[in-house]
């Protein structure tokens, strides 16, 4: 037994430092109510400034088909954790608004955090907050749309030439996304499992394949070069499942007792906060169903493995959810009843 957790440990720190395509972790919580500028135009420019210039570049460009192109401009991109040029320019550009802003240290972000408790052996990356489209999301969830976005892709597109229609090849890429970010990326290295990770390398790789599926595509061959013919456009890319906040992470039992702790104590308190109910309605309105989630939960279902339930600010903090919507004087309710009226203060469900 102790050999294969040798083993097992082994594997994961070879696969983090072997796929580092969007390492971090971030916390929306304390962004909640964080005055942001929205940074859509300016990611917009960098993105397809980014495209013409892997375009301008490709020699013999009339030898390549269409969908050998997403994967270089991925990789043009984002080209491993310390060498991304994505990276680099929304952690560092000045036109980009990120929370905390610069003047707050690594370790000061880290302490303030919701993953302030010790992860040994591991280093904790942290991704500041910023917006797109009015979502607040991690830096690391872009890097994750072009990071894993391409790996996404090239399985995808090995799968359709091994013979899988696209339904079956969208689904097998997807649950390996989602075995890499419960095994190795996520619950071993760090014991997060993030849902909004893996909604991120979904979009990445429908951005990759709309590049030349879409109608009308992206790209196309123009007097025997290839040229960005449609802008990109990120805010077809982004929804409110990228916010972790929005869209809980799932803990092992040794992470959730830290994390379980400071929502009770921290976060808690701050549900009834105009901003943050503005923002969740405003969410809710955006949101859509997504096909990579819709995937993952069945297979969980078969696994009997889905316990987000038992972590969900539901469960955490009914008393204080039903309070929004608790006459003065009521008698208190049942657990069973507070979480009830808890989805009613989310917009979850109707109460009956």
């Amino acid at each position: 037994m102790r050999r294969r957790y040798r083993t097992l440990l082994a594997l994961a720190i070879l696969t983090a430092i072997a796929l580092p395509a969007g390492a971090g972790e971030t916390d929306q919580y304390i962004a909640w109510t964080a005055s942001l500028d929205d940074s859509t135009d300016e990611l917009n420019g960098y993105l397809n400034s980014g495209i013409v210039t892997v375009l301008s570049g490709l020699k013999h460009p009339e030898r390549l088909e269409c969908g050998d192109l997403p994967p270089r401009i991925y990789r043009y991109l984002f080209h491993g954790l310390l060498r991304s040029r994505l990276r680099h320019y929304l952690d560092e550009h000045p036109s980009i608004d990120r929370y905390p802003g610069a003047e707050v240290g690594y370790f000061g972000y880290l302490r303030g955090s919701l993953f302030r408790g010790p992860a040994f052996p591991f280093f904790m990356p942290m991704s500041r907050t910023i917006r797109i489209d009015g979502v607040h999301l991690g830096i690391d969830k872009v890097n994750h749309i072009f990071g894993f976005g391409r790996r996404y892709y090239n399985r995808y597109r090995r799968a359709r030439r091994r013979g899988y229609d696209e339904q079956e090849a969208v689904r097998r890429t997807v649950l390996w996304g989602l075995t890499i970010e419960r095994y190795f990326v996520g619950g071993m290295i760090d014991g997060i499992l993030s849902y909004a990770d893996l909604e991120a390398n979904y979009q990445g790789m429908r951005l990759a394949r709309d590049l030349c599926e879409a109608q009308p595509a992206h790209l196309q061959l123009v007097d025997g070069s290839w040229r960005l013919v449609r802008p990109v456009d990120i805010r077809e890319y982004v929804n409110p499942r990228l916010d972790e906040s929005y869209n809980e992470n799932l803990y092992t039992s040794w992470r959730w007792r830290q994390v379980r702790t400071i929502l009770e104590a921290e976060v808690c308190p701050r549900l009834a906060e105009p901003a943050v109910r503005a923002r969740w309605a405003r969410y809710r309105l955006a949101d859509r169903p997504s096909p990579a989630e819709a995937i993952i939960q069945e297979n969980m279902a078969e696994r009997r493995r889905d316990r987000r339930h038992r972590q969900s600010l539901l469960t955490v903090c009914p008393a204080e959810l039903a309070n929004l919507l608790e006459a003065p004087g009521r008698p208190v309710l049942s657990a069973g009843r507070a979480r009830l009226v808890a989805r009613v203060a989310l917009g979850d469900k109707p109460l009956d």
